[in-house]
């Protein structure tokens, strides 16, 4: 299931890259239900080489679809998720991931707390949706209910493909 991000997006960060040895701050970002649809993003658009994460508390409530993401949409290279704590809520899709939709090459997910509630469908992912060649996730508690539908809970990530090996 590909990870939709509604508009608008806000991260805590930046909405570039951070790379080499940056490293995210660590914030509280709470948005109310005053919208429609929002994606909040706790540092960056993505981290790559040996950037690490921030330690985020972030709350996202929307009257659309909601989805939070711990770190940033790609982690890749060797760096790492913060220690984040995530909670999307809506009334429609409400979506939050530990770290990031997609981890790929040695990247490392933090210890994250992941919350997805909603009255239609609420996914929790405690990593990424994707994660691919060596990446690993972290040590995470994901929670989720639903008033009506379904509530999916995936402790590391949705899909992995190894690409090493000869295996995927």
């Amino acid at each position: 299931m590909a990870i939709d991000l509604p508009q608008p997006i806000v991260f805590g960060d930046t909405s570039g890259g951070l790379d080499d040895h940056a490293d995210g701050s660590d914030q509280t970002i709470s948005l109310a239900a005053n919208v429609g649809t929002r994606t909040l993003i706790g540092d960056a658009n993505s981290l790559l080489e040996h950037a690490i994460g921030g330690a985020d508390a972030l709350t996202g409530f929307a009257i659309g679809a909601s989805t939070v993401i711990g770190d940033a949409i790609t982690i890749s290279d060797h760096a790492q998720g913060g220690d984040d704590h995530v909670v999307a809520g809506a009334s429609g899709q409400a979506d939050a991931l530990g770290d990031a939709v997609t981890q790929s090459g040695h990247a490392q997910g933090g210890k994250d707390f992941v919350e997805a509630d909603s009255d239609f469908s609420a996914n929790a992912y405690g990593d990424a949706s994707l994660m691919t060649d060596h990446a690993r996730g972290g040590n995470d508690v994901v929670t989720g209910t639903n008033g009506h539908g379904l509530a999916v809970l995936y402790g590391d990530a949705q899909t992995f493909k190894r690409l090493c090996d000869g295996w995927q």
